[in-house]
Protein backbone atom coordinates (compact mmCIF):
# COMPACT_ATOMS: atom_id res chain seq x y z
CA UNK A 1 0.00 0.00 0.00
CA UNK A 2 1.15 2.93 -1.47
CA UNK A 3 2.13 6.70 1.30
CA UNK A 4 -1.53 7.93 -0.10
CA UNK A 5 -3.51 4.93 0.92
CA UNK A 6 -1.88 4.57 4.14
CA UNK A 7 -2.69 8.31 5.00
CA UNK A 8 -6.19 7.36 3.79
CA UNK A 9 -6.59 4.44 6.36
CA UNK A 10 -5.79 6.95 9.23
CA UNK A 11 -8.62 9.54 8.07
CA UNK A 12 -11.17 6.64 8.87
CA UNK A 13 -9.15 6.29 12.42
CA UNK A 14 -9.15 9.93 12.72
CA UNK A 15 -12.60 9.74 11.94
CA UNK A 16 -13.71 7.66 14.43
CA UNK A 17 -11.46 9.66 17.30
CA UNK A 18 -14.01 12.57 16.36
CA UNK A 19 -16.92 10.01 16.56
CA UNK A 20 -16.07 9.41 20.09
CA UNK A 21 -14.82 12.67 21.41
CA UNK A 22 -18.31 14.66 19.90
CA UNK A 23 -20.03 11.49 22.19
CA UNK A 24 -18.16 11.81 25.12
CA UNK A 25 -17.64 8.68 27.36
CA UNK A 26 -21.34 9.08 28.77
CA UNK A 27 -22.84 10.81 26.84
CA UNK A 28 -25.93 9.64 23.97
CA UNK A 29 -27.62 11.39 21.46
CA UNK A 30 -30.31 10.33 19.39
CA UNK A 31 -28.94 11.92 16.24
CA UNK A 32 -26.89 9.31 15.19
CA UNK A 33 -25.42 10.99 12.26
CA UNK A 34 -21.89 10.54 13.05
CA UNK A 35 -21.66 6.93 14.02
CA UNK A 36 -23.36 6.51 10.49
CA UNK A 37 -21.25 8.44 9.07
CA UNK A 38 -18.75 6.68 10.34
CA UNK A 39 -19.99 3.09 9.75
CA UNK A 40 -20.32 3.98 6.08
CA UNK A 41 -16.85 5.14 5.63
CA UNK A 42 -15.36 2.39 7.45
CA UNK A 43 -17.36 -0.08 5.85
CA UNK A 44 -16.38 1.40 2.13
CA UNK A 45 -12.63 1.12 3.10
CA UNK A 46 -13.21 -2.28 4.89
CA UNK A 47 -14.35 -3.64 1.36
CA UNK A 48 -11.98 -1.76 -0.58
CA UNK A 49 -9.03 -3.51 1.35
CA UNK A 50 -7.15 -6.74 -0.67
CA UNK A 51 -5.79 -9.57 1.29
CA UNK A 52 -2.26 -8.69 -0.46
CA UNK A 53 -2.68 -5.30 0.25
CA UNK A 54 0.75 -3.88 2.08
CA UNK A 55 -2.02 -2.85 5.37
CA UNK A 56 -1.63 -6.85 6.48
CA UNK A 57 2.16 -7.03 6.76
CA UNK A 58 2.90 -4.34 9.22
CA UNK A 59 2.06 -4.50 13.09
CA UNK A 60 1.10 -1.11 13.19
CA UNK A 61 -1.39 -1.12 10.15
CA UNK A 62 -2.78 -4.33 11.91
CA UNK A 63 -3.18 -2.73 15.01
CA UNK A 64 -4.95 0.19 13.42
CA UNK A 65 -6.88 -2.56 11.21
CA UNK A 66 -7.94 -4.73 14.37
CA UNK A 67 -9.26 -0.96 16.44
CA UNK A 68 -10.88 0.13 13.01
CA UNK A 69 -12.69 -3.44 12.34
CA UNK A 70 -13.80 -3.72 16.48
CA UNK A 71 -15.20 0.26 16.14
CA UNK A 72 -16.89 -0.63 12.97
CA UNK A 73 -18.81 -3.90 14.63
CA UNK A 74 -20.01 -2.09 17.93
CA UNK A 75 -21.20 1.01 15.91
CA UNK A 76 -22.67 -1.76 13.53
CA UNK A 77 -24.55 -3.31 16.56
CA UNK A 78 -25.58 0.00 17.92
CA UNK A 79 -27.06 1.12 14.65
CA UNK A 80 -28.77 -2.03 14.34
CA UNK A 81 -27.01 -2.72 11.03
CA UNK A 82 -25.21 -6.01 11.72
CA UNK A 83 -25.40 -7.95 8.66
CA UNK A 84 -24.13 -5.29 6.75
CA UNK A 85 -20.71 -5.35 8.85
CA UNK A 86 -20.26 -8.56 8.14
CA UNK A 87 -18.71 -8.66 5.10
CA UNK A 88 -16.55 -5.84 5.42
CA UNK A 89 -14.73 -7.61 8.47
CA UNK A 90 -14.54 -10.72 7.10
CA UNK A 91 -12.48 -9.13 4.53
CA UNK A 92 -10.55 -7.05 7.29
CA UNK A 93 -9.77 -10.84 8.76
CA UNK A 94 -8.73 -11.94 5.79
CA UNK A 95 -6.28 -9.06 5.40
CA UNK A 96 -4.84 -9.31 9.20
CA UNK A 97 -4.10 -12.56 8.81
CA UNK A 98 -2.52 -13.14 5.27
CA UNK A 99 -4.47 -16.14 4.71
CA UNK A 100 -2.87 -18.45 7.89
CA UNK A 101 -6.17 -20.10 8.97
CA UNK A 102 -5.01 -21.18 12.70
CA UNK A 103 -4.82 -16.68 13.64
CA UNK A 104 -7.33 -15.88 15.65
CA UNK A 105 -8.35 -12.17 15.86
CA UNK A 106 -10.60 -10.47 17.92
CA UNK A 107 -12.62 -9.50 15.00
CA UNK A 108 -13.37 -13.47 15.23
CA UNK A 109 -15.39 -13.06 17.83
CA UNK A 110 -17.18 -10.18 16.67
CA UNK A 111 -17.80 -11.39 13.41
CA UNK A 112 -19.49 -14.68 15.12
CA UNK A 113 -22.09 -12.52 17.30
CA UNK A 114 -23.02 -10.29 14.01
CA UNK A 115 -23.74 -13.55 12.85
CA UNK A 116 -25.85 -15.03 15.82
CA UNK A 117 -27.73 -11.39 15.89
CA UNK A 118 -28.57 -11.86 12.01
CA UNK A 119 -28.57 -15.99 12.04
CA UNK A 120 -26.20 -16.18 9.40
CA UNK A 121 -24.45 -19.42 10.85
CA UNK A 122 -23.36 -20.34 7.42
CA UNK A 123 -21.07 -17.29 6.91
CA UNK A 124 -19.12 -18.20 10.22
CA UNK A 125 -18.56 -21.50 9.94
CA UNK A 126 -15.57 -21.10 7.33
CA UNK A 127 -14.03 -19.22 10.37
CA UNK A 128 -14.86 -22.07 12.39
CA UNK A 129 -11.61 -24.39 11.42
CA UNK A 130 -10.86 -24.66 15.18
CA UNK A 131 -8.65 -28.52 15.78
CA UNK A 132 -7.49 -27.93 19.12
CA UNK A 133 -4.83 -25.27 18.67
CA UNK A 134 -5.22 -21.53 17.71
CA UNK A 135 -2.47 -18.64 17.28
CA UNK A 136 -2.93 -15.52 18.91
CA UNK A 137 -0.23 -13.37 17.38
CA UNK A 138 0.35 -10.52 19.74
CA UNK A 139 -0.08 -7.53 17.23
CA UNK A 140 -3.19 -8.94 17.04
CA UNK A 141 -4.45 -6.94 20.46
CA UNK A 142 -5.98 -10.58 21.66
CA UNK A 143 -7.15 -10.17 25.34
CA UNK A 144 -8.47 -13.17 27.32
CA UNK A 145 -11.65 -11.67 26.69
CA UNK A 146 -11.19 -11.57 23.28
CA UNK A 147 -10.52 -15.97 23.04
CA UNK A 148 -12.82 -16.77 25.93
CA UNK A 149 -16.13 -14.74 23.48
CA UNK A 150 -14.29 -16.64 20.36
CA UNK A 151 -15.13 -20.29 21.62
CA UNK A 152 -18.19 -19.14 23.38
CA UNK A 153 -19.50 -17.60 20.00
CA UNK A 154 -18.58 -20.35 18.47
CA UNK A 155 -20.03 -23.07 20.51
CA UNK A 156 -23.04 -20.72 20.00
CA UNK A 157 -22.66 -21.04 15.94
CA UNK A 158 -22.12 -24.59 15.92
CA UNK A 159 -25.50 -25.34 17.83
CA UNK A 160 -26.85 -23.16 15.56
CA UNK A 161 -25.36 -25.60 12.54
CA UNK A 162 -26.57 -28.42 14.77
CA UNK A 163 -23.00 -29.72 14.67
CA UNK A 164 -23.38 -30.57 18.31
CA UNK A 165 -19.96 -32.14 19.05
CA UNK A 166 -18.03 -29.32 17.80
CA UNK A 167 -20.11 -27.09 19.93
CA UNK A 168 -19.48 -28.99 23.22
CA UNK A 169 -15.58 -28.96 22.14
CA UNK A 170 -15.69 -25.20 21.75
CA UNK A 171 -17.88 -24.82 25.04
CA UNK A 172 -15.57 -27.29 26.88
CA UNK A 173 -12.55 -24.97 25.29
CA UNK A 174 -13.88 -21.79 26.70
CA UNK A 175 -14.20 -23.48 30.41
CA UNK A 176 -10.81 -25.09 30.21
CA UNK A 177 -9.39 -21.91 29.02
CA UNK A 178 -11.21 -19.84 31.65
CA UNK A 179 -9.52 -22.07 34.36
CA UNK A 180 -5.99 -21.67 32.91
CA UNK A 181 -6.02 -17.87 33.01
CA UNK A 182 -7.61 -18.23 36.57
CA UNK A 183 -4.39 -20.25 37.15
CA UNK A 184 -1.76 -17.82 35.78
Amino acid sequence: MSTKGFRFFEKYVHVFSLCRASRGETARYDDDSTETTFFMLSRDFLLSLKPGDYIGQSKTCRKKLVQLCKATGRVAIQLQKEKYAIKPLLNGIECCTQGRIQCVTPIHALVFQLCLMTECFSVAEKLLSYNGLIQCPEDYLMTPRDILLYFYYGGMICTGLKDYEKAMDMFVSCLLYTSDAADE
